[in-house]
């Protein structure tokens, strides 16, 4: 085997650029770093199943231009020979580094999310859930790990450095949400936080402001982004920044750019990718993140089913039924209905 030599840097993106990331969600991580840390875990192996310098590089820049727009990620340096970074043998393991695989056995359907909670960008279980009269959400939270319970904390209203706005999704509905108070206390089965949220005044689902694209209703294009969130359909076009070549309106207005959460990819590759190799966790999470990314990218105002899996040899079964905000009092509700699988892997 031969042995490379060399200093390179690899960024985000160009000088004229801005590194991005999801804006609210599940993911930690910006698109880049995501890229780079799957790279790593043996996405970006060659055919001698060896992640080279290069062939991180070529997958990095592939993975991010496919999911962020107007960003392509540069490498600078010099190099001599190939420089291998992960060498996974004769086959990638199950499980290197946290790679993801699929589980040995098939997921049963999930259409429940259980205690579970999506607040902000932590999966978090609750007590107890109340919606109060004033509009307010009351959620009693138990932290399982001090990490839990700083994340927690780091939503404190008074905190300078909270985020203003974040995700929540429980049960069968989700919001953006503001925390307007936050109380903890300790017992002797350990601590225990309250958290009040406030929904923002925000219609999710369309309106009579929406307008047709190129011969394509808004409710088209509303079913067309629903298909790409939950079975990549139709796939994320390639684009190349450096070349110039830019998203076609229908494409924009597929993506929702502009909206609360444009749709840069299928939501349950991105939940996949974090908890795949976590099987106990994927369906109530991928659900979660589903009913709030449904809501937030203006697909659907409500949800009435969603059903997810079976998960077997890496195909996720979606049964979904959702109806768009209705446009007027002499209209009926737009529905929206899906059913197919997805490709995790």
């Amino acid at each position: 085997m031969s042995v490379g030599s060399g200093k390179l840097i690899v960024a985000a993106c160009t000088a004229e650029q801005t590194a991005k990331e999801p804006k609210y969600g599940p993911v930690k991580h910006g698109f880049f770093t995501l890229a780079l840390l799957d790279g790593l875990r043996g996405k970006a192996a060659n055919s001698d199943n060896e992640v080279t310098a290069s062939s991180l590089y070529e997958y990095v820049v592939k993975r991010v231009e496919s999911e962020s727009e107007d960003q392509c990620p540069v490498m600078v340096g010099h190099m001599q020979g190939s420089i291998v970074l992960m060498h996974y043998g004769d086959r990638l393991p199950a499980q290197a580094g946290g790679m993801v695989a699929a589980p040995a056995q098939a997921l049963a359907p999930c259409d429940s999310s259980g205690d579970w909670i999506l607040l902000h960008t932590h999966f978090l279980h609750a007590n107890e859930v109340r919606h109060n009269a004033d509009g307010t959400i009351t959620a009693e939270i138990a932290p399982r790990s001090t990490e839990e319970s700083a994340a927690i904390q780091q939503l404190h209203p008074n905190r300078h450095d909270r985020p203003r706005s974040v995700a929540y999704a429980h049960g069968d509905d989700a919001l953006i949400v503001a925390v307007s108070k936050l109380e903890g206390r300790s017992s002797g089965k350990g601590q225990v936080w309250t958290v009040t949220l406030k929904p923002e005044d925000i219609r999710y689902g369309g309106g009579s402001t929406e307008m047709s694209v190129q011969g394509h209703s808004a409710e088209e294009i509303a079913e067309m982004r629903t298909g790409r969130l939950l079975l990549n359909n139709p796939t994320t076009p390639r684009q190349d920044s450096r070349r110039g070549v830019h998203i076609d309106i229908v494409e924009s207005a597929i993506r929702g750019i502009g909206t609360r959460l444009p749709v840069e990819r299928c939501i349950l590759h991105a939940v996949w990718e974090a908890y795949g190799s976590q099987p106990n966790v994927f369906l109530p999470y991928a659900r979660l993140s589903a009913i709030y990314a449904l809501k937030a990218s203006d697909c659907v105002e409500q949800i009435l089913e969603l059903r997810l899996g079976p998960v077997s040899a890496g195909k996720c079964h979606v049964r979904f039924r959702g109806r768009r905000a209705r446009k007027d009092s002499n209209s009926e509700p737009h529905p929206i209905t899906l059913e197919g699988d997805v490709t995790l892997d």
